[in-house]
């Protein structure tokens, strides 16, 4: 019970910063297909194929190997997590001001510590 009322507090904004998140990313349809998630990793097996000066090689070879890698779960969420966070970061970034402020390397340290 004590343990509950430590971290009530942090649990709490947690929350509340996730609930406001997901309502930004429904208002603006920030969604990541199959399609997507495919198409993100043959672009990705194309760059590393020039990368070691191989041919790209063609949609339908880059296609099996990608099909291939999705078979792994964690694979599949990692790439997954790639796309959708590189898309609410244009969302953030088209749609949000960002005001800066200097402060000290104090304040800084104190506000990031916050609970």
């Amino acid at each position: 019970m004590e343990m509950l009322e430590k971290e009530y507090d942090m649990y709490a904004k947690s929350l509340q910063w996730q609930l406001i998140e997901n309502k930004i990313l429904e208002n603006y349809e920030v969604k990541v297909t199959q399609d997507d998630v495919l198409e993100h990793t043959k672009k990705l097996i194309g760059m590393q194929m020039k990368q070691y000066g191989q041919p790209e090689g063609d949609d339908k070879q880059l296609t099996e190997i990608a099909t291939n890698i999705l078979k792994n779960e964690e694979e599949r969420k990692k790439l997954y997590d790639r796309i959708f966070d590189e898309r609410t970061l244009a969302v953030y970034k088209e749609n949000f001001k960002l005001n800066e402020k200097s402060i000290s390397y104090d304040d800084f340290v104190k506000l990031a510590s916050e609970k």
